[in-house]
């Protein structure tokens, strides 16, 4: 994990290859109408404000808020930033954090501090605790602003990614068109109309960076999000359903849901431009010999085992 680009604010750009992020959840469709409207700000969601400091935790103290809304109750974010892959380097990347609430989990603010803390206290070594954990998490597209709302109306959370430029970001930041500076992770909490146009709330954990209210709220525009949005993720309690596997043979003439899942895999980590049909025909053959010469695998165009365990790893 070494040499990986840290923005000041603690969020570093995920390292790994593209066609392992596609291994991550994805967002799944619940269909629910959406509908914004005027929010007087006495309506406005609420929570207890969080605050990093000089700490490098900004995505650690997003994911505790995230975790907040889940279970009621505050949470700590020095567990999870304590368990970051890339320690001691500062900040982390979003599956990280993902990873991190699912597999380790957290405790309670009041068992172990996290709050007003710098980069020396949030480094130092995690005591014994009973761990709370979530259920799993999803990716939905950071720059959607209504797949995030449909995700809030939902779940109440959504963990965003932004890549600023700080002489932007205020407590409505607008885009300023000059080079980003700084990578943050901020909570996604709320969503309405605000002033004619649609935005998200979302609790900071750097309350003394110029919030809409001191207590480190700020809105996301439509516009802004579109710009700087980097990512976006929200955690569940339940467990997630498995993702899709290949269980089939696929080979010229199958057709069927594998087929079509095969060609939505390829169209996605090939860019192939296969027609989604669901018939295997030679433009799918062709792509997955592709695929397979890549990886060092027999180029038959058949999905086979061996191609089948390796298309598996990328879903």
């Amino acid at each position: 994990m070494e040499n990986l680009k840290v923005y000041n604010d603690g969020v570093i750009k995920d390292p790994r290859s593209d066609e392992l992020k596609y291994r991550d959840y994805r967002k799944p469709e619940t269909g629910l109408p959406i509908t914004w409207t005027e929010k007087p700000e006495s309506e406005w969601k609420r929570y207890i404000p969080r605050e990093q400091l000089t700490s490098l935790s900004c995505m650690s103290h997003a994911g505790a808020k995230a975790f907040e809304v889940l279970n009621k109750k505050e949470n700590s974010a020095h567990p999870i930033y304590r368990s970051r892959v890339n320690y001691p380097q500062g900040g982390m990347f979003l599956q990280n954090l993902g990873d991190i609430f699912r597999n380790v989990g957290t405790t309670l603010e009041s068992a172990d501090i996290s709050q007003n803390q710098n980069e020396v206290q949030m480094n130092r070594p995690i005591m014994p605790y009973t761990a709370s954990k979530v259920g799993g998490y999803f990716f939905v597209a950071p720059d959607d602003i209504d797949a995030i709302a449909e995700v809030i109306e939902v779940y109440g959370n959504c963990i965003l990614v932004i890549h600023g430029n700080r002489k932007e970001w205020t407590a409505i930041p607008t885009y300023n068109g000059q080079e980003q500076d700084f990578g943050h992770g901020i909570c996604a909490v709320d969503y309405f109309y605000h002033q004619g146009k649609k935005v998200l709330l979302c609790e900071d954990s750097t309350a003394h960076f110029s919030s809409l209210d001191k207590n480190g709220r700020r809105l996301i525009t439509k516009d802004y999000l579109t710009k700087r949005g980097a990512g976006a993720m929200y955690f569940v309690v339940e467990t997630p359903v498995p993702p899709f596997k290949f269980t089939q043979t696929l080979k010229l003439g199958v057709r069927g849901n594998e087929v079509l899942q095969l060609q939505k895999l390829l169209n996605r980590i090939q860019k192939a431009n296969l027609t989604e049909d669901s018939i295997f025909g030679a433009k799918t053959g062709e792509q997955v010999r592709a695929y397979q010469l890549k990886h060092g695998l027999v180029g038959d165009s058949i999905v086979g085992n061996l191609t089948k365990t390796a298309l598996n790893l990328l879903i």
